[in-house]
């Protein structure tokens, strides 16, 4: 395993309280399998190498072990999981559960540790990938942590915390049933359920098992750059990418909740196979004509189409199914942004179920978003998409013309995207308007034609260089029998600050007919000091590329750039790992965006002088795996509808990893 993670199990007899015959049994039975390499592949948390502490063990004893875990979990990166067994208590009114240790004292705080305390100063750690907690005493909902000790601290909020909890607040637990069930469920496996075991799975094993009916769950991310969800253990039960007749989490949630409103309906499972759904169906079609009822019909519907859709990608393209991949392919096809985020973490069906749950409302069913989503995977594997195997698949699942209009769909995508033309203002000594305008035109990546368009050092020149580019390129594009479509521009960061390339006019805006893109020109004729700005900048892609949730974007505030020396330091540092998005107009601070673009190759802006909304700052969350054509896009539907587009009210510069490409071209042929 690539994840270093560590455990410390604290189960401790309080000497003042009734004995716990079954503690040390639950506490060695869950040690056991947290710590097999081949289910929990925990190492020992005290640097020391213990990683239990059982029996007659003092209050003193437990606090600087559980510190020494979380200085040992900073310093090595790991993820820390701590266990509690034995007694506690919530002090007065409180809702803070004291873990009580050998010689601790009922009702006396001072001779307890606040669990919540604890989870939240180990969440905060520098270093900590995340802390999960499982907690088997009375009141032990009280180990929850205030959600100001996850937002704010050392980390600014990029903490994770994963708890499963025996009782509620002020009810009592009894015979270790979390410890010992969760043990089982460890060593034992989930079938159907994913390759690596969460708190959400283990809660339903244990609620279906009779030894969670009071188990609380609680599980908090903020930080989308971690390499992983949080996990309890490997799933010895697991099927590669799931068993394709086996519906997944949301799957599962979806139902549930759907035909709890639906008390005629018989047929409920406890796993779903195909048969089982098929029986649904075939129930639900017989119910008088509701709103529920057509809803779990969809829902039902939904759930086969991804089940022979994991079926088909598992045994036709079973190399080409990895994350980026799967991310691409969700990009290319523009699918519901719902089902965009895809973890490291999920399998394959984890990914086509959501696609299939969450579709646009306008399709009707999940048919047109899965035939494209299918289609585009294929066409980037090196498949035909009208194979035999693809036109199966669409007679299984009544499919046949939403695969017909996706392979027409996909086909003219790709002549759209063949050629790519570069307009680059970089040659200008002075940093603003160039005298000559440079441009590239690519076919299928590999450079076609090169010319230099000399014009007027103002931007009326060179706007109208850039035009009779774009009419020397459509020419091209003739001869081609294609269409161009992408066009990047790359911009010196003086004229960053107030040009807007989209509204050039040429008949129409250009934004309204090509996909614009804004690089920055400087990462094209570097300094000699500067040449580690290309490779910088790809490993910073490639750490952003990990994201799963959340839009990997730090919002930095006026105060937080206004000393650029220290904001200096602070990238120099690594401090910010993720794009950048700045709530205020960089001005006339040409420095600032220089500065950032040479660490960050995705920066954010508003368009206008006005701070950019804190409601509006969630928008680029839902749409990041679109980007940077979103953006285009948005300004689109904001020019024809005249509506509140927030993403529209941004800018930015996105140098990926085809910009990075072919600056490095540009720098070996120029040297």
């Amino acid at each position: 395993m690539s994840e270093r993670r560590h455990l410390l199990v604290v189960a401790s007899q309080c000497a003042q309280a009734h004995p716990l015959p079954l503690l040390d049994k639950a506490a060695r039975a869950l040690h056991g399998v947290l710590v097999d390499p081949e289910l929990g592949g925990c190492l020992p948390g005290l640097p020391d190498g213990c990683s239990l502490r059982l029996g007659s063990v003092p209050i003193e004893q437990v606090r600087r072990d559980i510190q020494a875990a979380v200085r040992h979990a900073g310093e090595r990166g790991a993820t820390l999981v701590l266990a509690f067994l034995g007694h506690g208590f919530v002090p007065g009114s409180a809702a803070d559960l004291h873990m009580m240790a050998s010689d601790s004292v009922e009702d006396d705080a001072t001779s307890a540790t606040s669990v919540a305390a604890l989870i939240a100063e180990a969440a905060d750690r520098i270093g900590t990938n995340g802390v999960i907690g499982i907690v088997d005493t009375c009141s032990a909902a009280g180990a929850l942590p205030a959600l100001d000790r996850l937002l704010v601290g050392s980390r600014s909020g990029r903490t994770r915390v994963a708890l499963l909890m025996a009782s509620a607040v002020r009810q009592e637990a009894f015979e270790f049933r979390l410890a010992t069930g969760l043990a089982e469920i460890l060593h034992d496996g989930v079938a159907g359920a994913r390759k690596r075991l969460d708190v959400h799975t283990a809660l339903e094993e244990l609620r279906q098992s009779g030894n969670g009916h009071q188990v609380v769950k609680f599980d908090y991310d903020g930080d989308p750059l971690a390499p992983d969800t949080l996990w309890l253990g490997h799933n010895r039960r697991h099927h590669p990418g799931r068993a394709p007749s086996t519906t997944g989490r949301a799957g599962r949630a979806e139902l549930r909740q759907v035909l709890g409103e639906l008390p005629a309906c018989r047929t409920k499972p406890v796993h779903w196979h195909v048969s089982e759904l098929r029986e649904l169906t075939a129930e639900l079609a017989t119910l008088p004509n509701t709103p529920t009822a057509n809803r779990a019909l969809q829902i039902a519907d939904s759930l086969l189409v991804a089940a022979r859709t994991t079926e088909l990608l598992h045994t036709w393209i079973p190399d080409f199914l990895g994350t980026s991949q799967l991310r691409q392919a969700i990009a290319t096809a523009c699918v519901a942004s719902s089902g965009g985020g895809v973890s490291t973490n999920d399998d394959v069906a984890d990914v086509v179920e959501r696609l299939a749950l969450f579709h646009p409302a306008t399709n009707g069913d999940c048919r047109d978003q899965m035939s494209r989503f299918v289609v585009a995977l294929a066409a980037a594997a090196g498949k035909q998409p009208n194979a035999k195997e693809i036109r199966a698949w669409a007679q299984s699942i009544g499919a046949n013309r939403q695969v017909g209009d996706a392979v027409n769909w996909v086909a003219e995508l790709s002549r759209a995207r063949r050629l790519r033309l570069v307009l680059s203002l970089h040659a200008s000594i002075t940093g603003t308007w160039p005298d000559a305008l440079e441009t590239w035109l690519l076919l299928d990546g590999k450079l076609d034609s090169r010319a230099r368009i000399p014009c007027a050092a103002d931007r009326t020149g060179v706007e109208a260089a850039m035009v009779t580019a774009i009419d020397q390129a459509e020419v091209r594009a003739d001869d081609l029998g294609l269409e161009l479509e992408q066009v990047d521009i790359a911009v010196p960061t003086k004229l960053l600050l107030d040009w807007h390339p989209e509204k050039i006019v040429r008949g129409e805006w250009l934004g309204v007919h090509f996909h614009l893109v804004t690089r920055w020109s400087e990462r094209l004729n570097p300094a000699n000091t500067t040449r580690w700005m290309t490779t910088s900048a790809a490993r910073r892609l490639r750490t952003i590329a990990k994201h799963a949730g959340a839009a990997p974007v730090d919002w930095l505030t006026g105060g937080d750039v206004e000393d650029l020396p220290k904001l200096r330091g602070q990238l120099v540092q690594g401090r910010y790992p993720r794009a950048i998005a700045l709530c205020n107009h960089p001005g006339d601070s040409e420095g600032l965006l220089a500065l950032l673009l040479a660490h960050i190759p995705i920066v954010f802006w508003p368009q206008t002088g006005q701070e950019f909304p804190r409601s509006h700052r969630g928008c680029l969350d839902t749409c990041w795996h679109l980007m940077p054509g979103e953006l285009i896009e948005a300004y689109r539907r904001a020019w024809s509808d005249d509506t509140d587009e927030p993403m529209a009210g941004l800018r930015v510069v996105w140098d990926d990893h085809e910009w990075l490409d072919f600056c490095k071209t540009y720098q070996r042929r120029t040297k």
